[in-house]
């Protein structure tokens, strides 16, 4: 007999899993992506780290792996009083902005007075 799928809260569009807040930082143990593909966990992902330490500890899947590191974590070890043991966790400070935040933030600047930008990230495309 089947045991019945795990409870998992709704974290965004096509995202489900788990998140503990402990001392300022969250941490992520269990995610899920509805649409493997479809860019909702990286969209998910980008708007929550913005602002927040966010660490995923004991990452098995090479692809979420790539997808945080992609995104400036890092991993690093650390105690887990759960396990008593160091385990990986991949972490990104909540100093890191995201891409879409850096293009904000240089949109910002360009619209300031008495400022110049080099180049507008705009308009360089590849090819």
């Amino acid at each position: 007999m089947a045991e019945s799928p795990m409870e998992l809260d709704v974290l965004g569009d096509g995202v489900r899993g788990y998140i503990v807040e402990r001392d300022g930082e969250f941490y992520v143990p269990f995610v899920v992506a509805d649409n493997p593909g479809s860019g909702e966990f990286t969209t998910w992902l980008d708007e929550f780290t913005e602002g927040r330490t966010v660490k995923f500890p004991g990452v098995v899947s090479p692809i979420l792996a790539g997808i945080l590191e992609r995104r400036h974590f890092t991993l690093e070890s650390e105690f887990s009083p759960e396990h008593d043991e160091h385990v990986g966790v991949w972490t990104r400070p909540a100093d890191r902005m995201t891409p879409e935040a850096m293009c904000d933030l240089a949109d910002e600047l360009a619209d300031m007075p008495g400022t110049s930008t080099a180049a507008n990230h705009d308009t360089q495309k590849d090819g």
